[in-house]
């Protein structure tokens, strides 16, 4: 039964690989292959939307005056929960370090800027497709890609395994010293994307 069990969680995770890998297809180079892939979101720890002088300039479609205010009401209720938000660091650790100009900032700001349909800097979920060089950022339900970073600007080792944190947290590291806490969205998630930050091969390979 548990034997039955993993081979339908390889299998799926196969199909799921093998539908990213279709969908990011067009956008990789001669001889670029797809080495894994792993949907996240962000560590519920991280800064809410994006302040305004951040976020991406796109034409408004509709009125999205409600989900400007909404965004506008979460930065100003962040300011009491900074505090609590602290606290909750000291178990956890810092979800996001090297501040917004650092590469993992620059990451957030394009998990939370999110596709092209999204209007309000409060995007929260990406699936990662790992190539031999890039890593795209890619929309779960259109699979459009909304951004990508070179893969050289991770730092190769699995993250460690720490007890008191979420267990499904992952941590970017990047070369630059600044690090992005992420969320797997499953537990296959969460081991594909360790798999690839510490150079194994990935689960569904």
């Amino acid at each position: 039964m548990a034997e039955d069990l993993r081979t339908r969680i390889a299998r799926r995770r196969r199909e799921q690989v093998e539908q990213y890998a279709a969908q990011v297809a067009p956008l990789l180079g001669p001889g670029e292959r797809v080495r894994g892939a792993a949907r996240v979101t962000g560590d519920p720890l991280l800064p809410p939307p994006l302040p305004r002088r951040l976020r991406p300039q796109r034409p408004p479609t509709g009125d999205g005056r409600p989900f400007e205010l909404g965004a506008r009401l979460m930065l100003l209720l962040d300011g009491p929960f900074k505090p609590l938000r602290a606290l909750w660091r000291v178990p956890h650790g810092d979800p996001l370090r090297g501040g917004w100009a650092s590469r993992a900032g620059e990451v957030l700001r394009l998990l939370r800027s999110g596709p092209l349909r999204h209007r309000y800097a409060m995007y929260d979920e990406a699936v990662l497709v790992f190539t031999d060089h890039r890593v795209l950022l890619l929309d779960a339900g259109d699979g459009e890609c909304f951004g990508e970073f070179p893969r050289a600007e991770l730092v190769v080792g699995e993250p460690k395994r720490r007890p008191l944190r979420q267990a499904t947290r992952v941590d970017l590291r990047f070369t630059d010293g600044s690090l992005l806490a992420l969320l797997g969205a499953r537990g296959d998630d969460v081991e594909e994307l360790r798999a690839l930050l510490g150079g194994r091969p990935a689960q569904a390979g």
